[in-house]
């Protein structure tokens, strides 16, 4: 059970969630849309800085959302998707994460990483229904689905954050696992509030004292890039590519 935690715990290392519906990117833009390759192609040639970050953006995230659920290519998925990073950070250099708080917290839905994870926990996890919610208050939930043999399980996992300078400092606290998909029918946000406020019901493991750190590396009403791990695989840190879920706090930001 430890090993599956610790597995689960690494893989959804950040800090954001939503609206527990399975995510759709939706069609792409017309080719002469303002948003389509063609306007992209146009920015490109005239040099605007904005076009190329907007063209990375979509790439890195039809990268993600293409292997999303495979886990025979991770090597070569990350080897594709870290030149596309690297040049959105030169474009768009990490600010401390202070000054990102106030876009982070919120609702985020897992897309990519490249966490390989051990053979239960993968055989057991929704690939499609992994999110985060942050909050404010130093605090965050984890929330995925995960299919046993009596059935879909949602899991619960809290997470506390700590601002240090160019980076958050993380410590992971209990895990709470309850019977059914509670994302059938209830917003994430709402869940959890619900969780952080002890209302749900169902087996609850004690934290494991898991730390580590991560940067939120890119963030904006759209995406999210974090590079991360935990301190007991250091050095070796991840790549996780969120986007915004649909579910948000109310104003945009949660309540108390």
């Amino acid at each position: 059970m430890q090993r599956t935690l610790l597995a689960l715990i690494t893989l959804l290392i950040a800090a954001a969630t939503g609206c527990a519906r399975e995510g759709t990117d939706g069609p792409a833009p017309p080719l002469d849309s303002p948003a389509g390759p063609a306007a992209e192609t146009a920015a490109l040639a005239r040099g605007d800085a904005s076009g190329r970050l907007e063209k990375l953006k979509r790439d890195i995230r039809r990268v993600a959302q293409e292997n999303r659920c495979r886990r025979d290519n991770l090597p070569e998925v990350r080897a594709e998707l870290q030149p596309l990073v690297d040049e959105l950070l030169a474009l768009a250099p990490p600010a401390p994460e202070a000054d990102k708080k106030a876009l982070v917290v919120g609702a985020w839905e897992n897309l990519w990483s490249d966490l390989a994870y051990s053979p239960d926990v993968e055989a057991t996890i929704d690939c499609k229904n992994i999110y985060q919610v942050v909050s404010p208050n130093g605090f965050y939930w984890n929330v995925s689905r995960q299919e046993r043999p009596e059935g879909p399980v949602t899991s619960f996992l809290r997470g506390a954050y700590a601002d240090a300078g160019d980076r958050l400092r993380i410590r992971f606290g209990q895990t709470i696992f309850t019977p059914g998909w509670l994302g059938e029918s209830e917003d994430l946000i709402a869940l959890a509030s619900l969780a952080e406020a002890g209302f749900i019901e169902g087996v609850t493991l004690p934290p494991l004292g898991i730390e580590g750190d991560l940067q939120n590396a890119y963030v904006d009403d759209e995406l999210r890039i974090i590079i991360g791990g935990i301190d007991a695989i250091a050095p070796r840190k991840n790549l996780f590519v969120l986007k915004r879920s649909p579910s948000r706090f109310d104003g945009g930001r949660p309540s108390p």
